[in-house]
Parts: structure tokens; sequence; C-alpha cells
């Protein structure tokens, strides 16, 4: 689980690092405001293409090989943008950023399929989903508060981009070494199988859950029950709601409250910060209480509700705007743990990364 979170911080501080440096990149690379908004955008169409082909990878050459793939090209999409800044290249900006996006969108179904495999026969796997859910914000708060003080301090434009660098080198070791803790664990267990193989066949006794062969057709999600299919719409509109939330949230507060835009930020990642230190608690009472699994599913939507109402109707003080952002963390959380969760419970496994694939 510290690999996994490792890879997601490092995948999301690489995505979001732009964004604290607008103003400074759009001015040094003389960028339009449209164009500075592409370099954002182009990232997530790639994700969309490499999330497609994410099952074909998974199936051929597994998970681990999928983990390295995707923690290598957040790293060398990284590199690449950095030497854009340094070079003025905007070509090269626009190259790291696919790479980035092919990386993201790869990890995004193999994390969430390892961690599906490994945690699926355990009660823990509702706090895995949970812990995961937050160190995504890990990344991205590190993003908003370390880019504009390295900047400041080296006088460079360049040198915070090499945090995204350590990050993503970071990523590439946790992935490596999950190889070599997969090859100590089926030693101790004596399987002859692991999921290293696409064609893993592992035992009832193990923490990792029977399978067969990742299946990379999508001709199959017609064997997808319509059960499976609204939980994959409740993803998908919670996502919505979500990223929403996260990429224009800086802005409402300043329209809101009257803030300035550090304060923004503070509420922000201030929130997500309160989140990650509450969250995981949904998750332990979910693995002694897994028959509460649905009532969380409809009590992260009531609390989403409850927060954006409070951000439309309550009065426009700074105590509402703290109340609000923790409750939309808590259904962020209690939303992320429980729709993956059921998805894992509901979906067949050997369409599980196809399922994640439309998911990303």
């Amino acid at each position: 689980l510290v690999c996994l979170t490792t890879l997601w911080i490092g995948t999301y501080h690489c995505i979001f690092s732009i964004s604290a440096l607008e103003y400074s990149l759009r001015s040094a690379l003389s960028l339009s405001h449209t164009a500075f908004a592409s370099l954002t955008s182009v990232v997530f169409f790639s994700a969309i293409f490499s999330a497609s082909m994410s099952p074909f990878i998974i199936n051929r050459f597994g998970i681990y090989f999928s983990l390295i793939a995707a923690a290598t090209a957040t790293t060398l999409g990284q590199l690449l943008f950095l030497v854009g800044v340094s070079q003025t290249s905007t070509p090269l900006l626009f190259i790291g950023r696919i790479i980035l996006g092919i990386g993201l969108g790869l990890d995004d179904v193999a994390v969430n399929t390892c961690t599906s495999l490994w945690f699926g026969k355990s009660e823990w796997i509702a706090v895995a989903f949970m812990i995961l859910s937050q160190t995504i914000e890990i990344g991205t708060i590190v993003a908003r508060y370390g880019m504009v003080p390295i900047k400041e301090i080296n006088g460079s434009l360049v040198s915070p981009f090499w945090v995204g660098v350590a990050f993503g080198s970071l990523s590439v070791l946790a992935s490596v070494y999950m190889v070599f803790l997969e090859r100590a664990y089926t030693k101790e267990s004596g399987l002859t199988h692991t999921l290293m193989q696409a064609d893993a066949n592992l035992t009832e006794n193990t923490v990792v859950i029977e399978m067969t062969k990742f299946e990379h057709n999508y001709s199959l999600m017609r064997e997808f029950s319509l059960k499976i299919w609204c939980i994959m719409l409740f993803i998908a509109l919670g996502f919505g709601n979500i990223e929403t939330f996260f990429s224009q949230m800086t802005e409402g507060y300043i329209a809101l409250y009257g803030v300035s835009e550090w304060y923004a930020d503070i509420l922000l990642s201030g929130g997500c910060v309160l989140g990650f230190v509450f969250v995981p608690t949904w998750g332990l009472i979910l693995k002694h209480w897994p028959n509460l699994l649905d009532y969380f599913a409809m009590s992260s939507q009531m609390i989403g509700i409850l927060s954006f109402l409070l951000f439309v109707f309550a009065p426009r003080t700074l105590g509402v705007a703290w109340l609000a952002t923790f409750f939309f963390i808590i259904h962020y959380g209690l939303y992320f743990a429980s729709a993956f969760t059921k998805l894992f419970i509901t979906c067949p496994i050997h369409l599980l990364s196809i399922a994640n694939a439309i998911n990303a």
C-alpha cells in the first residue's frame, strides 16, 4: 500500500505541478491562456487513450510491468517538460505532458486493479481505497505549496520541476520494489504463480483473490450486469463532481468569500489535510461492519449535497467555508472507498481491468 500511494503521489504531483506556476510559466514562455489550458487538457486526452489500452498491457505483461511502465512514463514526461521550460520549447512542453498523460491512464487502471487483487480477500480493502483516495491530494498539496517557494529560493523557473522528477523516480523505485515484495511473499507462501504473471492462479489462503486471466476484449462488456453499469455510472458522476471541485474551487473561494488566492489555496489544501486525517476512519468502520457499504455510498452523496448547500445558501463566513470544505472531503473519501469496493465485489475478476479502464 505504501508503494501504491507513492506511485499516486508522484503522478498527481506532476500533473498539477504547473498550476501553481501558471502566471510565471505564461510570462516566461509567452503562452496564451488557451495554450496553457491546453497543457492541462492534453494530459487527460492522452490518459483516456492509455487507459483504454491498459487492459491489453496488463493482460500481456502483467500488473507490475504496467506499474513500472506507468511510473517511468510519468518521470520521463516530467523530465521532458522540465527541458521544455529550460529551452523555452513549446513542442517539448506538449510532448512531456502527453507522455505524462499516458503514464496517468495506465497508472490509474493498474493501481486500482492491483489494490483490488491484493486486498480483495481481506476486510482491509475499504481502508486501502480510503487511504489511496487521500494520497492523491498529498501530491496536489505539495504541488500547490512547494513550487512557488522553490522558484523564489532558487531564482529559477526550472528548479521546481525537479521535485516532480524526484517524485517520479521514487515512483519507479516503489514499483520495482513491489516485484521483489511479491517474490518474497510468493516464496514464503509456497506459491508457483504470482501477480507478475497475467495468468496467475492463486490459492484461497492468500491475501490475493483467485483469478484466471485478465481479459482485454472490450466486447466482453456485454457480460456486465446492469448493477455493474450503475456502479460505474456512480463512479463517473462522482469524479465529474470531484474533479470540478478541485479544479475550480480556488476561484470559487475568492468569488464567494472574498479571500486572497493564497488563503483560497490554504482552504482547499487544509480541507484535504483534514480529510487525510479523518477519512481512513470510515474505512476502519467498513472493515468491522462491511454490511454498511451501501449506506456509506448513499451517505457520501448526501454529505456532498450538504457541502454544496452550505456553499450556496449559508452565510459567507470563513467558518462556513471550512465546514463546507471538510464535508466535501468526507464525501470524497466515502464515495471513493465505497464505489471501488462495491465495483470489486460485483464485477467478475477477469473483467476487472476492463472495468477500471472504463472508469479511468
